[in-house]
């Protein structure tokens, strides 16, 4: 349950493999018992990245996404 008025950011560190998907999540901060952390997270998981490459070959990669919730005014 995302709850209404809250504001903050959360900092989601995402492992994307060598074709580009996420295949773990971890909030490095996040708004507690608010819903949007979970929210944030299963939105990242299912995004989909360039890959990475190191000297012209594809890599794993992980990658820190902050996401600002903040109220239009």
């Amino acid at each position: 349950m995302i709850l209404a008025g809250m504001e903050g950011i959360v900092i989601i560190q995402a492992f994307i493999d060598k074709i580009g998907r996420v295949t773990e999540t971890v909030v490095l901060q996040g708004i507690p018992n608010s819903g949007l952390d979970e929210a944030v997270a299963e939105a990242v998981r299912k995004t989909r990245f360039y890959r990475a490459k190191k000297r012209d070959r594809e890599i794993g990669v992980w990658m820190s996404i902050p996401v600002n919730f903040k109220l239009a005014d």
